[in-house]
């Protein structure tokens, strides 16, 4: 059996490892918009109130990547 700290055993991994972050975080985003697509579906959720909660949202997520 390999050292499990073997370079290509590592290299392996961590590739794993990022496709896998990056398979969870397109998931995520694609729900997080169909939901954001659906808030005016939400009884007494018109337009102006889904757009309010978007913008917030949206205010949120830019200024936590500043």
């Amino acid at each position: 059996m390999k050292n499990p700290l073997d370079p290509t055993l590592m290299k392996a991994w961590n590739k794993g490892r990022e496709e896998g972050k990056n398979e969870a975080t397109e998931k995520f985003y694609r729900f997080l918009v169909g939901r954001m697509e659906s808030l005016t579906e939400i009884e007494g959720v018109g337009k102006k109130t889904a757009f309010k909660i978007q913008t917030h949202f949206l205010e949120a997520f830019a200024k936590e990547l500043e």
